[in-house]
């Protein structure tokens, strides 16, 4: 009875009850066992409630968010850390379900996170969402979660990410951000016109992408700084967005190269009217520290889907139409078409040519006579380079270098041609009669570099030329760039003793003022102004006279000896003669050709050193 009563009252009462009762039979054993027994639960019990507050401790204490989930999603215990972050109360979130804090939006994330994880055969699950706090503001949270053996209980670390979270968007806001303009970089122009594309075809409509480049950003910036260039660009900027609609995308690619993104029901003809307006905005002048600076702009065009399948596609025919037109004259405005692709196919054909001939040295120096109009005899050879292809032949000279000197790669091909030529010249020296002719060499602007008196003297020297019987022919476009470098290169090549020829004088609105401040000792008329002598209108026949005739007489009077182009017959011999000028070249007297023919030619006194004309 004293047994059964001590059970009962542990069950009852949950404290351990113990047996009085005393004796040396089986029962007085059985009691033994039974206060044992009970001594030993009890010391067990007050074990793991010890380990239970300690855990309970470690739990709270722990400054982590942590919390537990029932096997139906409700919260089970909330760390004191987990409290103080969310502000909640215990009492308001134990047994609610977890799903009550975060937005309905992430709810299906959420239910297939251990989903998952588990198909990555990972035990963790990991997810980032915003949860909300008791103050009704959301704080973004990384979850790891991990579950019980049993499947029942999970136990999960929430972490607020959100300072994180807005760093990352700031990166990533500055990684497509152009800093000084605060327009889409080329990144960001790309991942919206990914997004474009394909909204484009989820509604039918059209996209057009317009390509903008600035014509004369370089020269402001070589000649006003480049905190001029900064101001040009932000009202470039400001007169662009002036003629867009706010919906449309306008991006600083890089330098002063802009792209625009226009979307419409009927977007070329939308995108051609922008175009004009941004052409007519930038061609008035901007004010800029005093100074009113013009610039213009060369803009393409390409229509999605008519010109292009696909975003990058689309970014770059509007590319293509840009430089096709600035290569027809700049400022203004070109739309894509398919001849286009004929001609980028064609320039990479020649690219590959240029880079072939410089390795397999299939450049070559050709020579064209350089007569005097009085007698007809030879007084020099101006050198002109020709790529030789082993299948293509001669390939068009005038292509190359345009390509070359947007390639960079003139001034590899000029060290070529430059090394053949004086040695073409050391050549024909060794012939009677040629040893006090001249060699005239075409020089890019892109090939004054301070090295180059060096190069050449170096050459000269070698192959025992005097600086005297080389002349430098430079263009227009060489002095227009105003660049100290180019003028340190053309002093130190007249003061080697090497001449200065201005070439196609006459065709540049400021040739005359050069003739007064470079070190210029020859003119060289350009071949228009002869053509214009045989021209059937006598008006045109007359003026042309008159320019010639001033050129001329300026020329003389300037200490400079005048070399006309392009003479194809006897009577334009005959006129430039009478009107005075110097010297002349052109088909009449020999056409270009490779030094074994200019040899052949020298040594059997051919048409090239007639007589004088009557």
């Amino acid at each position: 009875m004293r047994l059964t009563a001590a059970v009962e009252a542990t069950r009852r009462l949950g404290s351990r009850h113990r047996v009085d009762w005393n004796s040396d039979d089986e029962m007085g054993a059985l009691a033994g066992n039974f206060n044992a027994m009970q001594d030993r639960l009890e010391r067990e019990e007050k074990e793991l409630k010890s380990a239970h507050d300690r855990a309970t401790e470690t739990y709270n204490l722990t400054p982590a968010m942590l919390f537990s989930l029932d096997a139906a999603g409700r919260l089970s215990a909330v760390s004191d850390y987990w409290l103080l972050a969310t502000g909640y109360l215990r009492d308001e979130v134990i047994r609610r379900s977890f799903t009550d804090f975060i937005d309905p939006s992430w709810h299906e994330a959420y239910h297939q996170r251990s989903k998952a994880a588990a198909a990555d055969g990972h035990d963790i699950s990991d997810l980032t969402l915003p949860f909300r706090k008791a103050d009704g503001e959301f704080m973004t949270v990384l979850i790891l979660e991990t579950e019980t053996s049993g499947g029942g209980i999970s136990l999960s670390v929430m972490t607020d990410v959100t300072a994180l979270k807005q760093a990352e968007s700031r990166n990533h806001t500055q990684a497509i951000t152009d800093h000084l303009t605060g327009l889409l970089n080329r990144q960001g122009f790309e991942n919206a016109l990914d997004e474009a594309i394909l909204s484009a075809d989820q509604c039918g409509m059209q996209l057009a992408c317009l390509f903008i480049d600035l014509d004369r950003f370089k020269w402001i910036n070589d000649n006003f700084g480049h905190a001029a260039g900064d101001a040009v660009l932000r009202q470039t900027v400001e007169r662009i967005q002036a003629a867009l609609r706010p919906e449309d995308v306008i991006a600083r690619l890089g330098g002063d190269e802009f792209a625009i993104l226009i979307a419409a029901a009927d977007v070329a003809a939308l995108a051609s009217e922008i175009g004009e307006s941004i052409c007519a905005a930038l061609h008035e002048p901007m004010p800029i520290t005093g100074n009113e600076l013009f610039v213009s702009a060369s803009v393409g065009v390409s229509v999605y889907p008519t010109h292009a399948s696909g975003a990058s596609d689309l970014l770059l025919k509007a590319d293509m139409a840009m430089y096709a037109r600035k290569r027809d004259g700049k400022n203004g405005l070109q739309v894509f078409d398919a001849g286009m692709l004929d001609a980028a196919r064609e320039r990479h054909e020649i690219e590959q040519c240029i880079e072939a001939g410089l390795k397999e040295d299939w450049f070559e120096a050709w020579l064209q006579p350089i007569v005097s109009l009085d007698d007809g005899q030879i007084v020099g050879f101006e050198a002109l380079m020709r790529l030789n292809h082993p299948d293509k032949g001669l390939m068009p000279p005038g292509k190359i270098i345009g390509i070359a000197e947007e390639t960079g790669t003139i001034g590899r091909i000029g060290d070529r041609v430059l090394e053949k030529a004086i040695r073409h010249l050391a050549a024909i020296s060794a012939l009677d009669g040629t040893q006090s002719t001249y060699l005239a060499v075409n020089f890019s602007p892109l090939q004054f570099e301070l090295t180059l008196p060096h190069k050449l003297a170096a050459l000269l020297l070698k192959h025992h030329i005097s600086p005297q019987r080389i002349v430098v022919e430079i263009t227009e476009a060489v002095l227009m760039l105003d660049n100290p470098e180019v003028h340190a290169v053309l002093k130190q090549l007249n003061e080697f003793g090497c001449r200065i020829a201005l070439d196609d004088f006459g065709t540049g609105y400021s040739s005359l003022s050069y003739l007064n401040r470079f070190p210029v000792d020859i003119v060289k008329v350009d071949q228009s102004f002869t053509r214009s002598l045989s021209s059937g209108a006598a008006d045109v026949r007359r003026k042309s006279r008159m320019l010639i005739k001033g050129i001329r007489t300026i020329s003389h009077q300037m200490g400079c000896t005048v070399v006309a182009e392009g003479i194809e017959t006897d009577e334009q011999w005959q006129l430039l003669r009478k009107l005075g000028v110097d010297y002349g070249q052109g088909y009449l007297f020999s056409r270009p050709m490779p030094i074994d023919g200019m040899l052949t030619m020298l040594e059997n006194e051919s048409e090239a050193k007639a007589s004088t004309p009557a």
